[in-house]
């Protein structure tokens, strides 16, 4: 029997004035039969004897009970020293969490109030996007300078900063672009910030991917940079949910309320998963991200047959240019339905004209038919391009 009682209470207008996710925007398209090179993921699995270890951990009592705010005291020393010896960094804290994503929420959380500005590079991380909404942080986009690199703009940068900034935000490698960043930007970025009193915060969860004569990956070290980190690409961890941030001592009070708050602490039995997974190290990874070649040549001879397009060097994605005038969400609609790949719309990332491909989550042969797949559908969108705009 229906209650006729009436409930006129309304969501925040926090939550209803948040952007939708890119994921969120194309995920009913992804029906049966189309191949989804939307995600972020790699397509192999953690290390088998990781795994068995994460299976014996199950049974533990400890799995079973609240863990330390900080993390497991095993994870934070094999963490303390990675960080150490692959990233040079000095003076840092680790924080284990639930994803790198509930990593950077702890971050808003505790350097920026209601109100205050950080900056995002555009093409952004949508979720760093949703992230500042939902805190009301004010978000200041500043486009990438457009070269063949999707190198940031520095004087855009200057030319924006407030006395309200209170964090930049850096992805490098890049998530949509696969941008990697030169060390000399980034350490004229780091030395910025620190002049004007703002936090740095440098998502570096692709760390681990970088392909041909790529500029390498450099870690940005000083008292105001917050380095974040993730198991979920180099281990294939997506499932498990961890990730962790190294910090300069004076967040520690305020990041462990917001832990606190949040989840407590990161899963126990997925903590002893990346325990096992750092124990096979980067040379497993290593390993396991040299099978993406054939994956990346295929995919690029695919969306090279779009003028403009850029082959970055790092992550696991390309930034596919499209015709002028074209809809990206009517383009990533079309080679769904009529060629069964699913792309993201880079709307969603704060640029309009351009998908996001990922060739990091498909076996190479699937992989390779996928591509052929969207290099007939690019071709035939060009033909078409007036009926999407």
């Amino acid at each position: 029997m229906e209650s006729s009682e009436v409930f006129t209470g309304q969501p925040s207008s926090r939550s209803t004035d948040t952007v939708e996710s890119a994921i969120g925007s194309i995920i009913h398209l992804l029906r049966p039969g189309v191949t989804n090179l939307s995600q972020g993921m790699v397509y192999w699995t953690p290390p088998a004897e990781a795994v068995e270890s994460a299976k014996i951990a199950a049974s533990a009592t400890r799995t079973h009970r609240y863990g330390p705010i900080q993390g497991a005291p095993e994870l934070l020393s094999a963490l303390q020293e990675k960080i150490t010896r692959e990233n040079k960094l000095t003076n840092r804290r680790i924080m284990v969490t639930a994803g790198a994503n509930q990593a950077f929420m702890n971050v808003v959380l505790t350097v920026c109030d209601a109100g205050d500005e950080a900056v995002l590079f555009a093409p952004y991380y949508f979720n760093h996007l949703m992230a500042l909404q939902l805190t009301n942080v004010t978000p200041v986009v500043i486009e990438s300078t457009r070269t063949d690199s999707f190198d940031i703009g520095l004087d855009a940068l200057r030319a924006n900063l407030t006395p309200r900034t209170k964090l930049v935000i850096l992805v490098s490698p890049g998530n949509p672009t696969g941008a990697v960043q030169p060390e000399s930007v980034v350490r004229e970025l780091q030395k910025l910030c620190l002049e004007r009193g703002i936090w740095l915060y440098s998502d570096e969860a692709y760390e681990n991917f970088t392909f041909d004569d790529a500029r390498p990956h450099f870690s940005p070290d000083g008292p105001n940079v917050i380095n974040a980190y993730s198991f979920s690409k180099a281990y294939s961890m997506a499932g498990w949910r961890v990730g962790y941030i190294a910090y300069p001592p004076a967040l520690e009070s305020g990041l462990a309320k917001a832990q606190d708050t949040i989840p407590i602490n990161a899963s126990q039995v997925s903590q002893q998963l990346a325990v096992s997974c750092l124990q096979r190290g980067s040379a497993w990874v290593r390993e396991q991200v040299q099978t993406l070649e054939r994956n990346r040549e295929a995919i690029w001879d695919a969306v090279s047959v779009m003028p403009g397009t850029i082959k970055t060097t790092g992550a696991f994605f390309f930034m596919i240019r499209l015709p002028e005038g074209v809809d990206d969400l009517k383009a990533a609609e079309f080679l769904a339905t009529e060629f069964k790949v699913l792309l993201i719309p880079c709307s969603s990332c704060g640029v309009s004209g351009y998908l996001r491909v990922s060739y990091g989550n498909l076996p190479p042969d699937e992989c390779v038919e996928a591509a052929r797949r969207l290099k007939a559908g690019l071709l035939a969108l060009r033909e078409r391009s007036s009926n999407l705009a």
